[in-house]
């Protein structure tokens, strides 16, 4: 570029920045403040029944529509045992919160004494359970524990606008349908449930592997009596799951060796019968294992019994005395007829209090 060129530029640059600053727009174009608002056009807006209503919206009154006004929030209310809080229960809570502009969730949770004795055990706590929810961006205010039946009393004390259920009907404490009574006075509005997951469901798929949690828990260093397990169930389970293990590495080694594009012939038979003496193997030293543990298994299995273990207990040491007696017999002289019929009475007298023992037992 020329000297005469570089000079121009500098002067028009000069120019501009000593200029005004409303001259540094064009006529043509207008600030963000200044813009008119768009023209008015006719069109017809169609709303749909889901539709919540747009801010500030009156009524025919003049006054905000229902849960427009930010100052007083629909009080709704939705109660449950939330028992391992899942994605049914936070969607059923997100749908209460976005039912009106402005809401006020209140969640209720039923007492653990209640839930049990109504609807069955549960694996939380309520203590845990309300712990829980209190996470949840949608509840603001929880009530635990809440009545299994809501009464109008209920509803009177805690300014409650809506009771938020899924629609179908509800039967406990004797009723048919112990929300019919809000649905009549217009004060439910009905949740949608969300298919294909509940608490029992998941209960269902953890039963559904129940071997295989059982057996990643002992080997957690869980103790086996702490999850009611036996220590022949105990050791079931996991000579099962050895079992299942050593079919599945043989059906991978199966298929690692038939699907190849070498020929078969003689390596295929070596390589399966390297694969059968592995597995042999296996199976020989989890039978030695297990052949191992029987006599520990058969003494608890006999200390769940304790008349059976009273018995034998006797008997041993009824073997053990007789023995003894036998001995010291043999040491004395054999004409001592009066040592022997002392010796042959404690005998007979031993037999028949055991055979007493043994009567009693059975009975």
């Amino acid at each position: 570029m020329s000297d005469a060129q570089n000079k121009k530029r500098k002067a028009e640059t000069q120019d501009s920045a000593s200029a005004p600053p409303e001259k540094l727009f064009s006529p043509e174009v207008k600030s963000p403040e200044l813009r008119s608002p768009a023209p008015a056009r006719n069109v017809q807006v169609i709303k749909c029944a889901e539709e919540k209503p747009a801010p500030g919206v009156m009524n025919a009154d003049g006054k905000l529509a229902e849960g427009e006004d930010p100052d007083r929030p629909i009080r709704i209310y939705a109660d449950g045992v939330y028992d391992l809080l899942h994605m049914g229960h936070m969607r059923q809570l997100e749908q209460v919160k976005k039912m009106f502009k402005y809401v006020h969730l209140v969640v209720g949770v039923s007492s653990d004494e209640e839930t049990i004795a109504l609807k069955g055990q549960t694996v939380q706590t309520m203590k845990e359970r309300v712990e829980t929810l209190r996470h949840v961006r949608w509840v603001d205010e929880i009530i635990a524990p809440c009545p299994w039946v809501i009464t109008p009393e209920f509803v009177e004390e805690h300014k409650i606008d809506y009771v938020a259920h899924d629609d179908i009907p509800y039967g406990s404490s004797g009723q048919e349908d112990i929300y019919g009574w809000l649905k009549a006075a217009n004060k439910f509005k009905a949740t949608q449930r969300t298919s294909g997951i509940s608490t029992t469901d998941i209960i269902v798929r953890i039963l559904q592997h129940y071997e295989d949690y059982i057996e990643r828990s002992l080997a957690r260093g869980v103790h086996r009596e702490e999850i009611g397990v036996s220590y022949i169930g105990e050791k079931a389970i996991q000579l099962k799951n050895q079992v299942k293990k050593i079919r599945e590495e043989i059906s991978d080694g199966v298929s690692k060796l038939t699907h190849t594009e070498k020929p078969l012939g003689r390596s295929f038979d070596d390589s399966i019968d390297k694969l059968r003496s592995k597995f042999g193997e296996r199976f020989s030293q989890a039978r030695k294992e297990w052949r191992e543990k029987s006599d520990t298994i058969l003494n608890e299995f006999l200390q769940k019994f304790d008349p059976l273990t009273h018995f034998f207990n006797r008997r041993k040491k009824h073997n053990e005395k007789r023995q003894a007696q036998q001995a010291a017999a043999g040491g004395s002289s054999s004409g001592s007829n009066g040592v022997s019929d002392s010796h042959r009475g404690v005998s007979d007298s031993s037999d028949q209090s055991m055979e007493e023992d043994t009567h009693t037992h059975t009975h």
